[in-house]
This record gives structure tokens, C-alpha cells and sequence, in this order.
């Protein structure tokens, strides 16, 4: 375990900065940008706000969202819920759907994955699955865990959970032994790797931190 600095738990209780959050919006108008985030797990709208919700994963209820709200809307899949199969493939139709009224609308798209913070989850293969339904099969994928509120944060590319006072990796934590979902490597190289069964070799997968040329990737 680490110990949690008074630093670091200042930090994870500051309020969320509205002056990113209202220069993200000025961004999305100006640009002609749609925002669509998917959530795998209803517990994650609990913190959404400012932002319309959709919990009906059908093409009908997509659309409509896409025309009512054009900078963007938040949809719940509730995918975790369901078999990896079915959930690879809901993720499949909703790429293939965004992507469609994308070019309809003639409107630039930027979609992201709200998984669990305790990296709990069908990884990588709804991601996957996703990527090939927005017609991008090869797209870079960023893994970024973090819920600062609930006490989950990486550092240097390893993730952790505050238990006690203390930085716990969360590959230590009762929640890696999850029957569906488990795993052992709180380092995300390692956890990529052991995610995809050596498919994403460790050394294939960059970290990004303060010291982290980003021209890199």
C-alpha cells in the first residue's frame, strides 16, 4: 500500500472546474462536434449532470436523441449487465448508429467509454467492438480509470483505490476478485496484457504521465 498524501486528497475533493466544463461546450458548438458518452452500469449517472440521459438502446431512441440534442447526450447500456457477447454486439449496433447519423448530419463525432473505476468490466472487447461499429477498427485506444470522488486514481500508470487512509492497488482489492469480471495487475500495461490474454503485449502499451512526451503516441 501507499500512503495518500495530503496532496492528493485535496485534490480528489476539489469541486469540478465550470470554466472547463463551459470551455468544452463553447468547443463542441463552435466546432460542429456531437458528444455522445456511453455507461455500462446505471450507477454512473449518478454523477452526470447538465447533460440529457437516454436509458433505451435502440436505434428509434438514438435518433431521436441525435436530432434533439445535437451537442450530445449520455446513453445508458447498462451493458455490464449482460454476457460479453451481447454486449460486444449492442456496442457493434451503437457504433454503426452514431456513425450513420454522423454523416447524416454532416457533424464531427467524439464518443466515449464510462466504464467501472474499479476496472471491472467486458475489456477490451466492448471497446473493441465499438470502434468497429464507428468504422475505426484500429483506433487508439486511452484507458483512463479514475473517479476521484470515490476515492480511485492512477498514478504512473497503476491504479488504486483509497482503503483505510491508503493507496491500495486495486488489483490487491476485493473488487479485482469479482467472479465475472476479475483480474490480478493494477498496472495498466500488465492489466491490458493479462485482459486480452497476451494478444496487447505489456511493452505495447504506453503510459501517459507528467514526464510523457505525448507526440509519442
Amino acid at each position: 500500500m501507499m500512503a495518500l498524501t495530503n496532496d492528493m486528497a485535496l485534490a480528489m475533493a476539489a469541486p469540478p472546474d465550470e470554466n472547463v466544463a463551459a470551455a468544452i461546450r463553447s468547443l463542441l458548438a463552435a466546432q460542429n462536434i456531437t458528444l455522445v458518452i456511453l455507461d455500462d452500469d446505471p450507477t454512473g449517472t449518478q454523477t452526470v449532470h447538465g447533460m440529457p440521459i437516454i436509458t433505451v438502446c435502440t436505434k428509434a431512441a438514438i435518433s431521436a436523441a441525435w436530432q434533439k440534442f445535437p451537442q450530445g447526450f449520455f446513453i445508458l447500456t447498462n451493458s455490464r449487465a449482460l454476457s460479453a457477447e451481447k454486449a460486444e454486439q449492442l456496442a457493434l449496433h451503437i457504433g454503426q448508429w452514431l456513425a450513420a447519423l454522423a454523416i447524416q448530419a454532416d457533424r464531427q463525432l467524439i464518443v466515449l467509454y464510462r466504464g467501472d473505476s474499479t476496472l471491472r468490466g467486458h475489456f477490451p472487447g466492448e471497446m473493441d467492438a465499438l470502434a468497429q461499429g464507428l468504422g475505426r477498427p484500429d483506433m487508439p485506444q486511452l484507458l483512463i480509470p479514475a473517479f476521484m470522488e470515490g476515492g480511485r486514481l492512477t498514478l504512473q500508470g497503476t491504479h488504486y483505490m483509497v482503503q483505510d487512509g491508503s493507496l491500495l492497488p486495486v488489483g490487491e482489492s476485493a473488487f479485482a476478485r469479482d467472479f465475472a469480471f476479475g483480474f490480478t495487475n493494477s498496472y495498466l500495461p500488465d492489466y491490458v496484457a493479462e485482459k486480452t490474454n497476451g494478444a496487447v503485449p505489456a511493452n505495447e502499451v504506453g503510459v501517459l504521465d507528467d514526464n510523457t512526451d505525448a507526440e509519442a503516441f
